[in-house]
């Protein structure tokens, strides 16, 4: 019996051993720190420090993030559009970020709201080679709350951004012909703004293209020459007068009608039980003004709009359809 007793202290202490010189081996791997936080019986759960003071192990190589949300996925995403502000500073942004924090004879609870509407999904931006640096996890009364942190590499940010901009370098302008020239500045107006954005955030993440930016700067300068002197005529009948006029907010408005602008529309109305339905096709045909039965350029805008009554399923097509003309030309006339 003895003997067995010294044999199985020894076999402890060599487990033990090997179990520090295992965990001595993993140091040096770069791993999220995952740190599970649980208050005890007598004390209040706290956030590790670096949740209230973030820093990165490479300031100077990559953008980080910080996140918070009641699953590891919502902070993860969080993190992400916290990096993707600091890439699109120059875009317009409308984002409510609120931290709260509430103490209790149990738990530190943190709640982190957030909202974002912008142009940001204009720009494009694909984050890659996402490294997450570290993690927590608070256990409250109200649930569990995640923090993660996040970092990206500038070089993969710059390297994305230019695939983006990279079909801009052999755009051209077409001196040759008037109508041409209106066409060209309807479908690469706002495509020629986004990409000059993208090669301000290059610059700024210090991979600017300064040739590229002075061509794009030039083809600027060529869609507003051309702003200046054409017009487009939107013609429709009086039913289709609220979508005249969020359409004609993106064209030239110049004396000179270069191109007519034509919106003709189809509805099929139906009802399910109280349900309604309206289903709305409104198609867009541009011609040149000084010949109106050729088309140039023609798309179709389709909707089913639902209700409690007829009128409510009717409206609802006509805003669906109002949502759809009211993005950039080059992203559905064009298409």
């Amino acid at each position: 019996m003895a003997l067995l007793k010294w044999f199985g202290a020894l076999l402890l202490l060599t487990l033990a051993a090997t179990g520090t010189a295992q965990a001595s081996m993993l140091k040096p791997m770069q791993k999220p720190i995952q740190e599970p936080m649980q208050a005890g019986a007598n004390e209040l759960a706290q956030w590790p420090q670096w949740v209230f003071a973030p820093t990165s192990d490479y300031p100077d190589t990559h953008l980080y993030g910080l996140g918070f949300g009641a699953s590891k996925r919502a902070a993860r995403q969080h993190a992400l559009a916290e990096v993707v502000l600091q890439i699109s500073t120059d875009v317009q942004v409308l984002q409510r970020s609120v931290l709260a924090r509430s103490k209790s004879n149990d738990a530190v609870a943190v709640r982190d709201d957030f909202e974002q509407r912008s142009a940001i999904e204009a720009l494009g931006v694909k984050l890659e080679s996402i490294e997450e640096q570290r993690a927590a996890a608070l256990q409250s009364p109200e649930g569990v709350e995640f923090a993660v942190l996040l970092a990206v590499p500038k070089e993969a940010i710059i390297t994305s951004l230019h695939d983006q901009v990279r079909p801009f370098e052999s755009l051209a302008f077409p001196y040759d012909d008037e109508t041409a020239q209106l066409l060209w500045a309807l479908q690469y107006r706002q495509q020629i703004l986004d990409a000059l954005r993208l090669e301000r955030a290059m610059a700024a993440l210090g991979g600017g293209q300064p040739m590229l930016r002075m061509q794009l700067e030039q083809l600027q300068r060529d869609v507003q020459s051309v702003w200046q002197v054409a017009g487009v005529r939107v013609i429709a009948d009086r039913t289709l007068t609220p979508l005249v006029a969020g359409l004609s907010a993106q064209l030239p408005s110049a004396a000179n009608d270069r191109l007519w602008l034509r919106l003709t529309q189809k509805k099929q109305t139906a009802n399910k039980g109280s349900q309604f339905f309206e289903r709305r096709e409104v198609v867009v045909h541009v011609s040149p003004a000084s010949m109106p039965t050729k088309v140039l350029q023609q798309h179709t805008l389709r909707a089913i709009g639902k209700g409690n009554s007829a009128s409510q399923a009717e409206r609802d097509a006509e805003q669906q359809i109002l949502n759809l003309l009211d993005r950039p030309l080059s992203a559905w006339l064009f298409q």
